[in-house]
Parts: structure tokens; C-alpha cells; sequence
């Protein structure tokens, strides 16, 4: 590894407006249905250590149909971390699958240790 942040797994997340978040929540309980959140596309990064811990899951936008997903499949992965909480990462859970085994193949192991992922 050459860099410090060579250690830390980035993905792509969505970064919500939070007055736009707000409002959708309060028509979600007003109302009884979805609103959109205004959104734009960060990064997280997250050190290798505390990959172990997370789990992730198939996840899909709002305004998606479900026979539209069920056709053309899941758009996001939801992340959980102990540490760091809860990330809806763009990348399908495929791509997200994919960068993260690419990822974890390039940190260094300690002796005797084979990490399984």
C-alpha cells in the first residue's frame, strides 16, 4: 500500500438535500406515499478494518414500479456499518460486490490470516 487512503473502500452514495428530505418524510406520514428527496451523488470512504462488520442488500430508487424492478432488476445497495450507519450506494449490488472483492484483494494480509469474503 503506498497511500493512507489506500486502506479505505470508496463507493458512491447518494447525499440527500436535507430540507428536501425533510419535507418528503412529512408528506410520507401526511399522506401515506413516497415522496422524492432531492439528491446529488458523494462518496463514502470506509478504512478496510471495518468492512468485516458491514452488510449490504438489494435496494431500488423511489418512483421505481415494482414490475419495473422486478424486470429490469435492483438500481442501488443499501449499506449498513456499525461505525458509520446506514449508505444507499448507487452501484447495483453486482458492481458494489465486484469493486468491493477488487478492493479487499489488494489489502495486505497479517500472518496466517485468510480473509473471506
Amino acid at each position: 500500500m503506498n497511500k493512507f487512503t489506500d486502506g479505505f473502500f470508496m463507493f458512491p452514495i447518494k447525499i440527500y438535500d436535507s430540507l428536501s428530505l425533510g419535507r418528503a418524510m412529512e408528506f410520507e406520514e401526511s399522506v401515506g406515499m413516497k415522496a422524492d428527496a432531492d439528491w446529488i451523488s458523494g462518496a463514502a470512504k470506509v478504512p478496510a478494518k471495518e468492512l468485516e462488520a458491514m452488510t449490504w442488500q438489494d435496494g431500488y430508487s423511489n418512483g421505481r414500479a415494482i414490475d419495473e424492478v422486478r424486470e429490469e432488476g435492483f438500481d442501488l445497495t443499501i449499506i449498513y456499518l456499525e461505525s458509520y450507519g446506514e449508505f444507499i450506494c448507487t452501484w447495483p449490488r453486482k458492481k458494489f460486490e465486484e469493486k468491493l472483492n477488487e478492493f479487499m484483494a489488494k489489502q495486505p494480509k497479517e500472518k496466517g490470516e485468510d480473509l473471506v469474503l
